[in-house]
């Protein structure tokens, strides 16, 4: 009895210690700890990663596994990201409206978010702000975005650069999240939540994991990095 009361306090002593010992992590500590989860689970090491398992102080993350398809696209992984944040405010924003110095510092920490998931193609929008954006996270890894005004274009991309080792990365306005998901044939209509991001949010990271055709159920993750969005009331 006692060995038995013995070791759940024991159990018990050790979450503590790993809650607190995640706490005290710097947030690039913590994202490299979540992108290694990422290439566990685009290895095939383990399976879907859940919100709990990707962010457990922040309940915001979700994880969603999709049932229904209309394209294949052969590729290990595709990330999908919004721009980050910018000068001014969303009403006067133009297409040669640059980052803020606070996008700039986020699109950094997107750099090192994704440094090593092996991203192996950028796709970018033609907006000042997407394309520096992308070229912050490109030019760690000897990458040139390519830019592709029409997001309908996208999935053409895929398709002629299909492989199934290829990692691919999105970042684009968030005006075309839905469309983009839709044509990788992820069911918009019935996830839960609103595929676009809201005007003043730019944390979301979104990683649509494709299935063998014949499964045609591609997976899709949302995650969140860097300063939280904080809905203004």
């Amino acid at each position: 009895m006692y060995m038995n009361t013995h070791s759940c306090l024991g159990a018990k002593q050790l979450r503590r210690e790993r809650n607190s010992r995640w706490i005290e992590m710097s947030g690039p500590q913590k994202w490299r700890m979540i992108a290694a989860g990422v290439l566990l689970a685009l290895s095939g090491a383990i399976g879907t990663i859940t919100a709990q398992q990707a962010t457990p102080p922040r309940p915001a993350p979700t994880a969603a596994l999709v049932q229904q398809g209309s394209r294949f696209i052969n590729a290990k992984a595709i990330f999908i990201v919004r721009h980050a944040e910018y000068e001014g405010k969303p009403e006067n924003k133009k297409p040669t409206t640059p980052l803020s110095q606070a996008g700039e510092n986020r699109a950094i920490e997107l750099s090192h978010v994704l440094r090593n998931v092996g991203i192996t193609h950028i796709i970018t929008s033609d907006t000042q702000r997407t394309k520096t954006t992308a070229s912050i996270v490109a030019a760690p890894l000897n990458l040139t975005p390519t830019i592709l005004a029409d997001a309908n274009n996208i999935p053409d991309y895929l398709a002629r650069n299909a492989n199934s080792t290829n990692v691919f990365l999105i970042v684009y306005n968030h005006s075309a999240f839905s469309n983009i998901l839709d044509n990788l044939g992820i069911d918009t209509k019935h996830l839960g939540f609103d595929p676009k991001p809201e005007e003043e949010e730019f944390d979301r990271i979104y990683c649509v994991i494709p299935e063998a055709p014949s499964k045609n159920s591609p997976r899709l993750l949302l995650l969140r990095y860097g300063r939280p969005f904080e809905r203004r009331n």
